[in-house]
């Protein structure tokens, strides 16, 4: 059962504990450079409500072309996301090349794990797949040891 956990002008946050996910949902805005506090500040507190090895749905379906002066505030975010017990992120992307291109740059500096789908529905099956196959690996290390 998904419960919200923030909802800001620019964001909703909400986490399924028995999936222990993360649903990120970006509304229609344009971030601003005084944004980004708050919104490292979120993150580190809904990754306090799940556990390690913790999967996230985002989607930034409303993602405008931004400055590029917000870069290094979103990669230093991914990056601590990434490294405070991340296993992976399904992302559902607008349809904009250029918003894309500009995120993706992004995404690959953070070294987030990631994959892009179209729909909120194949997302949400993909990080089934990949919990379930994560969780599956676990219990043939524990057989081995």
């Amino acid at each position: 059962m998904k419960i919200k956990i923030i909802d800001r002008e620019i964001y909703t946050i909400s986490i399924d504990k028995t999936k222990n996910r993360i649903y990120f949902q970006l509304h229609n805005y344009l971030w601003k450079v005084k944004d980004m506090d708050v919104f490292l500040s979120d993150w580190k507190g809904v990754i306090k409500e799940v556990q390690v090895n913790f999967t996230i749905l985002s989607d930034i379906r409303n993602l405008h072309i931004q400055s590029p002066n917000l870069d290094k505030s979103h990669e230093e975010i991914q990056k601590y996301v990434s490294q405070n017990g991340l296993l992976q992120v399904a992302r559902i992307l607008p349809d904009n090349d250029i918003v894309n291109l500009q995120f993706g740059r992004i995404i690959k500096r953070s070294a987030m794990p990631s994959n892009d789908f179209m729909t909120l529905e194949s997302a949400e099956k993909y990080l089934d797949e990949i919990v379930r196959k994560f969780e599956e690996s676990q219990e043939n290390d524990l057989k081995t040891n």
